[in-house]
């Protein structure tokens, strides 16, 4: 990258001079020791100066870095960059990481030493202030910069994109202020574009978008981010039209689709070739697949009613004539089972909602995203098929540049152990199993069983706002609910209305509740969640309460209409057939309303911006019956 500067040029000359009729006079020996770049001698007709000044005005003695030298103040704004910038981050590949950090890296006024010429590891790290609700700023206060500087990003694949550099004609990758249009801001050294301190209008107190002369972000930005798409169109079965594909809009990278869940179903409800019911389900980035700006594939999963099998879709997301499309590679049937090296248990019932006897999964494994679907997807045993239907992709579409998500789970230590339900199975377990053997801690505890730890104080990212949480599904089980199966549940953020609900007003930078919904047998069954943080700022969850809506059995809707991301799901909480706390285990029969938390999957965003806060439009649906351009009165 360009921050050695041309050492060798740039400690031969520091300042070089810039006429196309003769050199200008250095200023002051310290300065210069040698001639000017010979390629600078035809630039005096394009370049300009900072506000017409060729040349920096060297730093004060009073403003030399060091202990005695000028405080100065510095604020670097980078969700609002531009698009030049955008480009110039995708060609190195730099926003498909979250950023992890930035710095100032200058060289000062005197300094010839190669480590002196704009070194990361040599910067000034800029920490991330919140200037406004939900935006957030790189700032930092110091003495240790008095003459050339510019800002430096850092990601979390350990890449640097600097907006200062050289401007060679022979690079690909040119820093966006390595241009002469830039002349308002940088100094121009030969190939080398920098800021200088002593240009500045306020030198102890200076602002810029990174990449850009603008000072802050223009007044009419608006961040889209992570404003949710609307949901995709059907993407009709495999024995429909093998080379069916769904436009999911523009896009320059396909890892910028960023799938969340997907309704999951089957024209037929047959337990071998259909789905019962139909399913909004999750997925998971198939890892046997080499990803790249142009394809990434995805496994969707579902286990419906007939619980013997993960039944499985693999898609492709792909880029088309500047926009991303989505398509099946193939489809699959995995007969679950407990000697093919995956944790698992089954369970024999009558089910009435089949009305026939089914032994399959139980408990939390029935969670299909808990398995590693790019393993079994490859299973030899695995029965090919090609009646599985998608639509309603939920997701979001990030711009180059935007600050990349990374997906998360919670499982571990909230999975609670069927096994030592001592009242039921007449198992014995020790004390020690007994106390692991829980769902997500929340009303039913104390002290450390009262709140889950989702990340340590220090270990998640700069921002610490709760919003960069975006929750996408969750696990709900219950011995009085789903004939004791957990469900794959959708995820709402909760919105307690106009006024506060039971101490709630909506969500901060501290504190944020969702809803999970789930529709099977006689209706709705829901449970609510908070994430916040404690006063170190340790990112933290804790199970609230549940409910049930049962004015519907599952049976009377179908795919549109029993889709609970176009339903309110805060109003269908706070007006229940049943209310109770959370659930603590598969031994507590205090209720059979009761519902407990057996997984969550989310996402953390790279950084905090202004499209996180709030909650999130209702979602429409494209519907593709002819004479109707609406979505389902729900």
């Amino acid at each position: 990258t360009s921050p050695t500067q041309g050492r060798a040029a740039r400690t031969r000359a520091t300042v070089a001079a810039l006429s196309a009729a003769a050199a200008l006079a250095v200023v002051g020996s310290t300065i210069a020791r040698g001639r000017a770049d010979a390629r600078t001698d035809a630039l005096s007709d394009a370049w300009r100066g900072v506000r017409g000044r060729l040349l920096p005005r060297p730093p004060k003695r009073s403003e030399r870095a060091g202990h005695a030298g000028a405080e100065r103040t510095f604020v670097v704004y980078d969700h609002c960059v531009g698009d030049d910038v955008r480009e110039e981050g995708f060609k190195r590949d730099f926003w498909n990481a979250a950023r992890s950090g930035a710095r100032i890296v200058h060289h000062d006024y005197g300094r010839s030493s190669a480590d002196d010429f704009f070194k990361y590891d040599r910067g000034v790290e800029l920490r991330r202030m919140e200037i406004a609700d939900g935006l957030y700023a790189w700032t930092t206060t110091t003495r240790a910069v008095d003459w050339e500087w510019g800002v430096a990003l850092g990601n979390a694949e350990g890449d640097t994109f600097y907006e200062i550099g050289s401007n060679d004609a022979h690079r690909r990758k040119k820093p966006p202020l390595a241009l002469e249009a830039n002349n308002d801001c940088v100094q121009r050294h030969g190939e080398y574009f920098n800021r200088v301190v002593t240009h500045e209008k306020n030198p102890r107190e200076v602002s810029y978008v990174f990449g850009s002369c603008e000072t802050k972000c223009p007044a009419d930005y608006v961040d889209t981010a992570f404003v949710p798409q609307p949901l995709s169109p059907k993407l009709v079965s495999l024995a429909t039209d093998p080379n069916a594909s769904i436009d999911l809009g523009a896009s320059r990278d396909a890892r910028l689709v960023i799938p969340q869940t997907v309704m999951f179903y089957a024209d037929s409800k047959n337990q071998d070739s259909g789905v019962n019911p139909h399913l909004r389900t999750g997925m998971q980035k198939d890892s046997t697949f080499e990803e790249s700006k142009t394809a990434v594939r995805w496994i969707v999963g579902g286990i419906d009613y007939w619980r013997m099998y993960l039944k499985m879709a693999k898609i492709e997301i792909y880029l088309e004539n500047g926009h991303a499309r989505m398509k099946f590679v193939s489809q699959t049937r995995h007969s679950l089972s407990a000697d093919k090296g995956y944790p698992y248990r089954t369970k024999s019932m009558h089910d009435w909602r089949v009305d026939a006897v089914v032994d399959g999964c139980t408990n939390v494994y029935c969670d299909p995203t808990q398995y590693d679907m790019s393993t079994l997807y490859n299973d030899d045993t695995n029965v090919a098929m090609t009646n599985y239907i998608l639509q309603a992709l939920q997701y979001k579409s990030l711009k180059v540049g935007d600050s990349a998500p990374v997906a998360h789970s919670l499982t571990a230590g909230i999975q609670s152990e069927p096994n030592c339900r001592t009242l039921r199975s007449g198992k014995t377990c020790t004390s020690a199993e007994q106390a692991a053997s829980h769902f997500l801690e929340g009303d039913w505890g104390t002290g450390a069983d009262s709140e889950r730890t989702l990340f340590a104080a220090g270990r998640w990212g700069p921002d610490i706002d709760v919003r960069r949480l975006i929750v996408k599904s969750g696990v709900l089980c219950s011995r009085g609910q789903n004939m004791e199966q957990c469900m794959y549940a959708i995820a709402q953020a909760f919105n307690p209305g106009s006024t506060a609900w039971q101490g709630y007003s909506g969500p901060t930078k501290t504190r944020k509740q969702w809803i999970f919904a789930s529709l099977v047998g006689l209706g709705w069954k829901m449970a609510r969640v908070e994430i916040f943080t404690d006063d170190a700022g340790a990112l933290k969850i804790k199970a609230l309460d549940s409910a049930l809506d049962h004015t519907m059995p599952a049976s009377d809707f179908d795919q549109d209409t029993g889709d609970g991301l176009l339903a309110d799901m805060s109003a269908r909480y706070k007006s229940p057939t049943h209310s109770q706390g959370s659930y603590r285990d598969w031994n507590d029969d205090s209720s059979n309303s009761k519902m407990g938390v057996g997984g969550l999957y989310y996402e953390l965003a790279g950084s905090m911006v202004p499209s996180l806060t709030g909650y999130e439009p209702a979602y429409t649906l494209h519907v593709e019956h002819e004479g109707d351009a609406g979505g389902p009165d729900l």
